[in-house]
């Protein structure tokens, strides 16, 4: 990819107490065959080494910055934090227990840049704590998200999407304690001219892990309808059909 084809990518990554993840998170972005990005880092007053880990690499590369915030806030501010200090055409996200496949931000700028997209996000495999692959995902969303069929599930994984900086200007990630990001895909989707493309490759590699606040399957669907009834302010009748 030549120069005039790689415009600077943000990735904006969140952490708290993620010390037994970030260094293969930091180091898959560092490797990327994509080199004109920047990752800005908030740290949300991890209480472990996080800090002391994330550090070691502002050192070795100074795309890497570090912003600490004085409270612990929760994800949505640290994420939002990050946007506000970000010099990039693109935002793309990575969560610190996450990471990608070398040539994810090549393949996936490519993507956006031929297809004139202002949101697209890839597919993903599921890596259990040591990085083993423990599901292949297949995609069932056939080339496009938009507002209507997000309601029905979550298909956007967050560490998988990037997006144009402009359009982020009119929104922020809201302060929920979960679920978050699914929250502002939906308010950014609500605008019936943007829709969310999907590039069908596995590029980047989520992790489950125990500490995730939802784990459980069982708590995700009264979750599910609680979002479309108070952040959406969809009817009793609405909620249950997209449960």
């Amino acid at each position: 990819m030549t120069s005039n084809k790689m415009p600077l990518v943000s990735i904006i990554t969140p952490s708290y107490n993620s010390e037994d993840f970030i260094s293969q998170t930091i180091n898959s972005i560092i490797n990327q065959t994509y080199t004109n990005w920047e990752l800005l880092i908030t740290d949300d007053c991890s209480t472990d080494e996080t800090v002391a880990v994330i550090t070691k690499y502002i050192f070795l590369d100074k795309r890497i910055k570090l912003y600490k915030l004085k409270n612990n806030l929760g994800s949505a501010t640290a994420r939002n934090n990050s946007i506000s200090f970000s010099k990039g055409l693109f935002i793309a996200f990575c969560d610190s227990d996450d990471f990608w496949d070398k040539d994810k931000l090549e393949i996936h700028v490519k993507f956006h840049q031929e297809k004139k997209v202002s949101f697209s996000f890839t597919n993903m495999r599921i890596v259990n704590e040591k990085g083993v692959i423990i599901l292949k995902r297949q995609s069932i969303v056939k080339s496009k998200v938009n507002y209507k069929s997000l309601l029905k599930n979550n298909y956007v994984p967050t560490s998988t999407v990037l997006i144009n900086k402009s359009l982020l200007s009119e929104y922020k990630f809201p302060n929920y304690k979960t679920k978050q990001d699914y929250v502002f895909w939906l308010n950014i989707l609500k605008n019936e001219s943007i829709e969310a493309y999907l590039l069908d490759d596995c590029l980047t590699s989520y992790r489950k892990h125990k500490n995730q606040i939802t784990n459980n399957k069982f708590k995700l669907i009264p979750l599910h309808f609680n979002i479309l009834r108070r952040t959406q302010n969809l009817s009793l009748f609405k909620s249950f059909l997209y449960t």
